[in-house]
């Protein structure tokens, strides 16, 4: 009888299997900025929720996501002129304006698509995450309203109208958006 060669045990080289997350991302980020000749002061507001399904191609923290985005992401946006100011076509003073307030949103529900990586400790409960991807919203929504005196003027109604068409126009590229989200998570 020839003696018999232990066999070494296969390591499973096989891949995580899918997994599947969800979050809760907020945050709120205030800047000023001039948009067709009207300085504003805008706050991007976060507010959403989050599903995903994650893919581990290969072995060890990468993966591929797709997702599902409850979207009720906006941009607020506000002006109190202090001079005249053009809006439209014609030229109004503060007080015809009043305050002009804007609001954009987006489609509320909103697919994603992006890489990640995972980083546990082992037998532990926590973890860190970082993901990049991109997000599509679609083109966004806008509104525009002012406060003065001329609040129910056909003609500055009509220039107001056109001011939110520019502005639209001006935002009108935040259909598609990259992301980028750190993650810390317990296992259960």
């Amino acid at each position: 009888m020839l003696p018999r060669t232990p066999q070494k045990r296969s390591q499973s080289s096989s891949r995580a299997p899918p997994s599947s997350r969800a979050g809760r991302p907020r945050g709120d980020l205030g800047f000023g900025q001039e948009e067709s000749g009207i300085r504003y002061d805008f706050s991007l507001v976060w507010d959403s929720w989050s599903v995903a399904a994650d893919f581990h191609p290969l072995k060890g923290p990468f993966r591929v996501s797709g997702g599902l985005l409850g979207n009720h992401n906006r941009l607020e946006a506000s002006s109190r002129p202090t001079a005249d100011i053009t809006v439209g076509n014609n030229v109004y003073t503060p007080a015809e304006v009043g305050m002009l307030t804007g609001r954009v949103s987006f489609r509320r529900a909103s697919p994603f698509v992006g890489v990640g990586w995972d980083w546990w400790r082992r037998k532990k409960f926590f973890g860190t995450s970082l993901d990049l991807g991109v997000l599509s919203q679609g083109a966004p929504k806008v509104s525009l309203v002012g406060s003065g005196t001329l609040l129910g003027d056909p003609q500055f109604q009509t220039d107001i109208e056109t001011e939110r068409g520019q502005l639209a126009d001006a935002l009108g590229r935040l259909d598609l958006v990259p992301y980028l989200a750190v993650g810390f998570a317990l296992r259960f």
